[in-house]
């Protein structure tokens, strides 16, 4: 009897760990996610993104955000070549977004920032660690003005509020048990 107790109890405490895993898996990505992006951890870094499915998401929403700044700009509403500026542009951003939105895209990303970040090659010793300090104090502060949560069982976003009110949403997919990757982004 105490055997089946023991078994009971151990299968219960082994369901609460899986249960506890499952639901604060996605903290812990989006907390892996910025600590690659402090680092300026290419490969990390990677790992948080869905390239192929971001890629698309990008390739509808880049458009929308330009058609709606043109709309909003009284320059541009003037100006009677801004729709065939509009028709041009459309093809060069899909290009760019197949070009950049990749795991290469993302390691050149991360070697001009470290380059700027000492002025004249990747970083080393006192400059790299002052500017990942920058960089965590940054995001850091970014987070302060987040919030995060689930939007469903398979969906988590975080929405970043910048110093103008706009928002930016972040929206990570899981994939399998407990792994998520960043495969939205809202404007």
């Amino acid at each position: 009897m105490k055997r089946i107790a023991a078994a009971g109890i151990g299968a219960g405490c082994i369901t609460a760990l899986a249960a506890g895993w499952y639901l604060l898996s996605p903290f812990a990505a989006v907390s892996g996610c910025r600590n690659a992006i402090i680092e300026l951890n290419s490969e990390r870094a990677s790992e948080c993104i869905n390239f192929p499915v971001l890629r698309e998401d990008l390739k509808s929403e880049l458009p929308a955000l330009l058609e709606k700044q043109m709309q909003q700009d009284p320059e541009m509403q003037a100006n009677l070549f801004a729709s065939f500026g509009m028709v041009l542009i459309m093809p060069m951003v899909s290009a760019m977004v197949d070009a950049y939105v990749t795991p290469a895209g993302l390691r050149t990303a991360f070697e001009i920032a470290k380059s700027s970040q000492s002025g004249k090659g990747a970083s080393t010793g006192d400059d790299g660690e002052a500017a990942a300090a920058n960089r965590s104090a940054e995001l850091s502060e970014s987070l302060k003005k987040s919030s995060l949560g689930y939007k469903g069982f398979n969906k988590f976003q975080v929405t970043g509020t910048k110093n103008d009110g706009s928002t930016i949403t972040l929206i990570f997919n899981r994939q399998g048990f407990a792994d998520w990757k960043l495969s939205r982004i809202n404007f």
